[in-house]
């Protein structure tokens, strides 16, 4: 299994929690608490390392936190009906072109709502749910250039059009507040001149290839650290 930060081992193992539950047992582990110290720990923690091996591997604590999450989400009745109870598709991978590029995208559910396409993500926030604190985040990590991507893909791979574009958040720390919104077309329209930018500048990497400075080039102590060095130097007088 690949290596994560926390952070990102938690909302991974959620959606799998989430969205393809009689995985989530073959795919995770939690580890027990068991003191490493005796001879019985020792040998319970022998044991879980065969049983485990291949899974990704899970504290006590956050086999907890992504259960506490899961169940909030499930205990939210919209949540709910957009990540399990109405029919689609889960983890739908969707291959196309964009401006001549070759590109894959992974949604997490693609659903037929009343005649409408949408396109549900599920994502972990560190701090609050809120409507004016997720607006924020939608900003700050690029979601509405994830969701114009994703819809932009779909459409061009005979999926769309997609109407609409939802995000179920659900918060990291307990009780796990949760909220859906629904991404509307000015935000993705927002974000399509940075789209348009990186996809221009990816293709002109492709075209130039990696270019690197030539020659050799001097590196001076820059100010920032002559500052720390300097504040070190006056604690050691001190």
């Amino acid at each position: 299994p690949r290596e994560d930060s926390d952070d990102l081992l938690i909302g991974r193992a959620l959606h799998t929690f989430v969205l393809r539950r009689l995985a989530f047992d073959m795919e995770y582990a939690g580890m027990p608490k068991v003191d490493g110290r005796t001879t019985a720990g020792k040998a319970a923690k022998a044991a879980f390392e065969v049983e485990a091996a291949g899974k990704s591997i899970l504290t006590t604590d956050q086999a907890a936190q992504v259960e506490a999450m899961a169940l909030a989400i499930a205990s939210h009745p919209e949540a709910y009906n957009l990540l399990r109870s109405l029919p689609g598709q889960e983890e739908v991978s969707i291959f196309s072109e964009m401006h001549g590029i070759k590109s894959k995208s992974r949604v997490d559910r693609l659903l037929d709502i009343d005649g409408s396409r949408v396109i549900c993500d599920l994502k972990t926030v560190r701090d609050s749910a809120g409507r004016r604190d997720f607006e924020r985040t939608v900003w700050a990590y690029n979601y509405g250039l994830q969701a114009l991507m994703y819809s932009r893909m779909a459409n061009a791979a005979g999926l769309g059009p997609i109407d609409d574009f939802v995000v179920v958040a659900v918060e990291k720390k307990a009780p796990h507040a949760v909220a859906c919104y629904r991404l509307r077309d000015e935000v993705l329209l927002a974000f399509g001149p940075r789209l348009d930018a990186l996809i221009a500048r990816y293709n002109d990497y492709l075209e130039a290839g990696p270019v690197g400075d030539t020659g050799i080039e001097d590196l001076a102590v820059p100010a920032w650290a002559l500052r720390e060095l300097e504040s070190e130097l006056g604690e050691t007088n001190a």
